[in-house]
């Protein structure tokens, strides 16, 4: 009902197998965890939360929100996040409104720009 594609890794590069196997894993997915303790969560609206993992390779850093609302907006995550300058941002570049997110594709070894105002579900209803 979202449009979110899942995908699974156990699925391999056959496009067939992962969609036969999608509401297993959309199943699975809402009820069990991970090994991490990362899940997926449903509030009394039927609205979703995800666990979201940034990345800052030129520091080696990261941030792992366990409870990204869909509905939420990436700004306001960054807003939170980088309020104040991190200990590890030496040069101070590390300011909500100078960064830019992506999300990577691993099947095709891109990445795509997100929008800082669009929200998670607008970035998970993403083709890719």
């Amino acid at each position: 009902a979202r449009n979110i594609r899942l995908v699974s890794e156990a699925a391999g590069e056959d496009e067939d197998s992962a969609s036969e196997g999608l509401g297993e894993l959309i199943l699975s997915g809402l009820t069990s965890e991970n090994l991490y303790g990362a899940r997926l969560s449903v509030d009394d609206g039927g609205r979703l939360s995800w666990p979201v993992l940034f990345l800052y390779p030129e520091y080696a850093q990261s941030d792992f929100i366990s409870a990204f609302h869909e509905d939420s907006r990436f700004i306001d995550h960054l807003m939170v996040m980088f309020g104040e300058t991190p200990s590890w941002d030496l040069e101070q570049k590390y300011c909500p409104d100078n960064l830019e997110v992506y999300f990577e594709d691993d099947d095709r070894s891109e990445l795509y720009r997100v929008p800082p105002k669009s929200t998670l579900l607008e970035v998970l209803q993403h083709p890719r």
